[in-house]
């Protein structure tokens, strides 16, 4: 409720004529050819010092005078008439009504929002607004507001996303504003109030993948991950055409890397569809062919990987690769490192010997430093000194400069090797490889250093206090971290293709 003010003196300084009359003569003129120097004369600055009451009347009506006039300089006028908030209280008082939007607009942007919101001031004069301008410069300001009170205790965000869609402003706000409200609702982290943002404002589908897309490939972005699904699936559901290949790529690289994680996270807020979101885009994909298209390699990998490590059917992954080098023959090394994981990853979950000698028969023509942490990983699982074989022979000829990344070739597949002897329960062996790395110059970046020395404190963990065996739990426990780690290898630059 808006606090009654104080109310202001109409009763005349009579031993102040000339000043009076000098305030009342701009009342007189003609209001359209009011200008600047008209406000500036120090007679008027007199009038305010000596006769406020007298001075506060006539500028309010001035004010009023003034906004249903023609002036061309208005707003500029408005700006001197108006410094500072504390005008609406006296102009709400004089007058009931705000019917001009030029002055409502003029408030809203002064309102520091201690004493009234804004909120509460549009829902108090229901003006009807007509200038895209203005309900633009009025939206920016309640997200601005929205995003400095961290309590949101003057605004909520069903107003905002109300006068938004109101006013048509969906297809008018510009980028940067409506991502600014999201990365708010994402830094509150409320879910509900997130998923009103995806699914009652108004904007076009492009729009909406813009901004989910910019909060959904980073590793830290879990509820960013979670929105995006949800949206593509609702999309999906009725124009599927509407969704570009950059966003069928992008669902499929969350639900490969992180749909684990999402589920735990948001289990409530998932429907069975979203569960079976995977397949039915694959489905939509291999009818629809677009995979097939040179620039989508990708999302050739990413079916690949989909089919060997998330559904474990190794048929369609065998038929999708065949596929893949009669039709779309560009980056099928590439392609074929995914299906070298993927009997990779199987080889070790299922202990097959016979997944682990596909994937040795189907390599690539070209050593490449993942192909080899696949391999060692997987040679040392099975055997360690295999591992540590072909850990040696390479590990001289690769480079120990990290990358933009954070890693060095050196250091990726000593991660490998390291790994290797503690999923065999030799963690003294796996201590000796680490120090040894450091002293030989192997390893030489603190942080790559200090990000391979953590695998030591996950094998730990892996121990329960109360039982120090390594069969059954502990084993199980690393087989599972050792497991994760083969998924996750070219996630990174994968990331960066599609980026």
């Amino acid at each position: 409720m808006i606090p009654k003010p104080l109310m202001l003196s109409s009763k005349a300084n009579l031993n102040q004529p000339n000043i009076i009359r000098q305030f009342t003569s701009l009342l007189g003129k003609d209001i359209s050819k009011l200008n600047l120097n008209d406000l500036q004369q120090d007679s008027l600055k007199k009038e305010q010092d000596e006769n406020k009451d007298q001075y506060e009347n006539s500028r309010i009506k001035l004010i009023n005078s003034l906004i249903g006039s023609s002036n061309p300089n208005k707003k500029q006028l408005l700006q001197k008439l108006i410094p500072n908030f504390s005008t609406f209280f006296k102009y709400t008082s004089m007058f009931s009504k705000i019917e001009n939007e030029l002055l409502l607009n003029h408030f809203i942007q002064l309102n520091p929002e201690r004493v009234i919101s804004n909120q509460e001031i549009l829902e108090i004069y229901l003006l009807p607004l007509e200038d895209s301008e203005i309900k633009q410069q009025i939206l920016n300001k309640l997200i601005e507001k929205f995003g400095q009170n961290e309590d949101q205790e003057f605004s909520s965000i069903d107003f905002i996303i109300e006068f938004m869609n109101k006013h048509n402003l969906s297809e008018l706000i510009e980028f940067n504003v409506i991502n600014s409200l999201f990365q708010t609702l994402l830094k509150n982290g409320n879910v509900e109030e997130l998923i009103k943002f995806t699914d009652k404002i108004n904007t076009s589908h492009e729009m909406m993948f813009k901004i989910l897309t910019n909060n959904s490939i980073n590793d830290n972005a879990l509820l960013g991950k979670f929105l995006f699904l949800r949206y593509i699936d609702k999309v999906f559901k009725f124009d599927s055409k509407s969704i570009s290949n950059i966003n069928y790529t992008i669902a499929l690289y969350i639900i490969n890397y992180d749909m684990i994680e999402v589920t735990k996270s948001f289990e409530k807020h998932l429907s069975d569809d979203l569960n079976k979101l995977g397949t039915a885009l694959i489905n939509h994909i291999n009818e629809s062919k677009i995979d097939i298209e040179p620039k989508n390699l990708p999302l050739r990998k990413l079916i690949i990987e989909n089919f060997g490590i998330v559904q474990q059917d190794t048929k369609k992954l065998l038929s999708k690769y065949h596929e893949y080098e009669s039709k779309a023959s560009y980056g099928i090394q590439i392609v074929l490192l995914s299906v070298v994981k993927s009997f990779a990853y199987l080889s070790i979950l299922n202990n097959s010997e016979i997944d682990k000698k596909i994937a040795e028969t189907l390599q690539p023509s070209t050593i490449t430093v993942h192909l080899l942490q696949i391999l060692i990983i997987m040679k040392s699982y099975f055997n360690i000194e295999d591992g540590l074989n072909l850990y040696n022979q390479y590990i001289n000829e690769l480079s120990n400069k990290v990358n933009e990344l954070g890693f060095s070739q050196r250091g990726l597949i000593t991660k490998s090797i390291i790994l290797g002897f503690l999923i065999n329960n030799d963690k003294n062996f796996a201590w000796l490889i680490f120090e040894k790395s450091i002293e030989k110059g192997i390893l030489a970046d603190e942080l790559e250093i200090s990000n391979i020395k953590k695998l030591f404190k996950q094998y730990s963990d892996c121990f329960d206090v109360a039982n120090e065996k390594w069969e059954n739990e502990a084993e199980l426990k690393m087989k599972n971290i050792v497991l994760e780690y083969v998924k996750d290898i070219g996630k990174l630059d994968l990331k960066y293709l599609i980026e």
